[in-house]
């Protein structure tokens, strides 16, 4: 062993003379305020493997920075970081690849910059924010992003060259009483089965909550009776609700949709008989939604601060 210390209050990190550095424990490392305060510094160009531990939720700022001799990271699944810090791996010129793990959402500033060997990075369907400086002066980069995804969106953006991937299953369980779901890189969640969906005390305890930002598209089977409250509340990428031929669906719950602000139009299926308050409010962008005879009840709420909206009612209807 080279070096040993803390990275954080409950992070540990060891530093092998094999040029391995691993980082151990749980929680977030320290905010270091530059790179030479960073434990490892002084033997930084000793570096050539990192592996960080399942336990850790981010790569704090400018961790790793000029690790001239870095060519290996990994992460132990399961892996719970969510963030790369600006500057985490800037200037490390002798990593070629690194896969990101699904449950990343934010890359910082020149998290990668001046990585001049860079050439291949998978970037997870997770991410939700990368910085247009996360991979500056990365010349040779190519990133693996998932279809529809805001990896992609970035990658356009920025000019930088991609290769869209086939759609992974993410995640997946069960939400009701003879339900599933299965939620696909891509953003697609599908909702299936027949039997009606759980009640969810709040939007923390829907079973996708975790991965609402990746959300584009959602398919509801046919034999789902109801959308639960809060069901896909803050799916803020949400795009398209498709319900299948024959949908036996009655109602949909109270802010079910609440600030969807992506959606532009749903066509509800015409078993749906109440939608409860709040269902569609803050969709901001939504113009058009096709409300079926049946509806005996439409909660005074639910298309609040729906300045665009537009109702195709039957003639004659409560709608």
């Amino acid at each position: 062993i080279v070096q040993a210390g803390l990275a954080g209050p409950y992070v540990a990190f060891v530093l092998y003379k094999s040029g391995k550095l691993v980082l151990d424990g749980g929680g977030k490392m320290t905010a270091f305020t530059n790179y030479s305060v960073v434990p490892w510094y002084a033997n930084h160009l000793l570096i050539t493997e990192v592996e960080v531990g399942s336990g850790i939720t981010n790569i704090a700022d400018t961790s790793f920075y000029e690790c001239l001799n870095l060519k290996k990271v990994t992460f132990e699944e399961p892996c719970s970081v969510t963030s790369i810090g600006g500057s985490a791996f800037n200037h490390c010129a002798a990593l070629e690849e690194i896969v990101i793990p699904e449950g990343v959402t934010t890359l910082y500033g020149n998290a990668f910059a001046k990585c001049y060997s860079l050439t291949s990075v998978y970037l997870p369907a997770t991410i939700s924010y990368a910085s247009a400086y996360a991979f500056r002066y990365d010349t040779d980069v190519v990133l693996s992003v998932a279809k529809n995804s805001y990896a992609k969106d970035f990658a356009v953006q920025n000019g930088i060259k991609y290769v869209e991937r086939a759609a992974a299953l993410v995640a997946s369980g069960t939400c009701g009483t003879g339900l599933t779901w299965e939620l696909y890189e891509d953003g697609v969640l599908d909702i299936l089965g027949t039997g009606k969906m759980d009640t969810f005390a709040s939007a923390s305890q829907v079973p996708w909550s975790g991965y609402r930002t990746m959300i584009s598209t959602v398919n509801i089977d046919a034999g789902v009776a109801n959308l639960s409250d809060m069901a896909f509340y803050y799916c803020t990428r949400l795009t398209a609700v498709n319900f299948a031929e024959g949908s036996v669906l009655k109602t949909v719950g109270g802010s079910a949709f609440n600030h969807c602000r992506s959606l532009t139009e749903i066509v509800l299926p015409e078993s749906v008989t109440i939608i409860y308050g709040k269902a569609f409010a803050y969709c901001s962008n939504l113009k058009s939604v096709f409300v079926p005879t049946n509806i005996t009840y439409i909660g005074s709420t639910s298309f609040n601060s729906c300045s665009k909206v537009v109702l195709n009612v039957a003639a004659g209807s409560y709608a």
